[in-house]
């Protein structure tokens, strides 16, 4: 009987077993607030890393190491502003539980679109969502949330609790009209015409002003990204690739960044001639605008200036519709990049 109860003892005990206790926050390690500077950090981590050397303390040396390692590795997570970005965004990443099966809290994954404009700075945004609240019954919520420089698509930036919900904000990557991701690196199709040799290409960089021509844009902004020929290129050939190191998106550090890969291909000839044309005559400028040949709203605006200037009234107020219908659209492109 003794042995019997000794055995269920044992089988408490083993039950009953406190879980991992969480590693300590940063700030509490060093002994700061969360609003500190980087100047109050790093003073911090000096006078903590000096009173918990080692060798201050050779008859605690074995606890002195672990916490020097713990101190040091708390000022490595927040010593400045991207390092504390990027502990935040990992910090709720890893609050959110895992789901479980049977259990009486659901999860709700709730799909924010972002363009790459945001993956690129950061930013905040509304999202909106709704949650059933009976048969009959919706409700709607909105919820603030802030991603950092270096988001990428799968994130999940935000996690909230609403009764037996758990509601995970998760980031999606709208289509971009001209660039296309890869991992940290922006590809882009660069078209030139049939017959053209150009020794220099100049294109909007990501984040660039978008309704202002390439020729308005100042090379030293970072707006415009210019590649010109070197060595024995004298031009650049239609399929050649070129790349220009950290003009991408950031990585998850908010540090490195990624490059833009540009593909140089030749339009074929009937769509030279077009845009050809379009630039010498309004009226063919207008009606080609109006089948969508041109693509690009600088030609429009090239015919309605030719239009305005040579063109009778009619053909001016029609040139005029066609360049506010294209930039309507363009308009409404971006703004689609606000609501959730």
């Amino acid at each position: 009987m003794r042995a019997a109860l000794l055995l269920l003892l044992c089988v408490a005990r083993t039950h009953t077993r406190a879980p991992p206790k969480a590693a300590p926050s940063p700030y509490k390690t060093l002994g700061v607030a969360k609003g500190a500077s980087d100047d109050e950090i790093k003073a911090a981590y000096r006078s903590a890393a000096l009173a918990w050397h080692p060798d201050k303390r050779p008859e605690q040396r074995e606890e002195a190491e672990a916490k020097f390692k713990e101190i040091t590795a708390a000022y490595h997570a927040i010593k400045d502003k991207a390092s504390r970005l990027v502990y935040e965004r990992d910090r709720r990443q890893k609050a959110a539980p895992a789901a479980t099966p049977g259990g009486p809290r659901g999860e709700l994954r709730v799909p924010l679109r972002v363009s790459l404009e945001e993956l690129l700075r950061g930013g905040s945004r509304v999202c909106t969502f709704e949650l059933p609240l009976s048969r009959t019954q919706r409700a709607v919520f909105v919820l603030p949330v802030t991603f950092a420089a270096g988001a990428q698509p799968g994130d999940v930036v935000e996690t909230r609790s609403h009764g037996s919900t758990l509601i995970h904000v998760v980031l999606e990557e709208r289509p971009h009209p001209v660039f296309r991701r890869v991992g940290e690196d922006l590809h882009v199709t660069k078209w030139i015409q049939r017959w053209s040799k150009p020794t220099e290409l100049r294109l909007r960089g990501l984040g660039a002003r978008p309704y202002v021509p390439l020729r308005f844009l100042d090379e030293g902004s970072g707006e415009a990204v210019v590649f010109r020929a070197r060595g024995k290129r004298t031009h650049f050939k239609s399929g050649v690739r070129l790349r220009k190191r950290e003009e991408g998106l950031y990585a998850r550090d908010g540090l490195a960044r990624g490059d833009l890969v540009v593909t140089v291909k030749a339009r074929s000839a009937r769509t030279s001639a077009a845009i050809l044309a379009a630039r010498a005559s309004p009226f063919v400028g207008v009606v080609l605008a109006l089948r969508n040949v041109t693509r690009s709203l600088l030609a429009a605006k090239e015919a309605t200036a030719v239009a305005k200037k040579h063109g009778p009234k009619v053909l001016r107020v029609l040139a005029n519709l066609v360049t506010w219908k294209r930039l309507l659209d363009n308009m409404q492109e971006f703004a689609q990049a606000t609501p959730a």
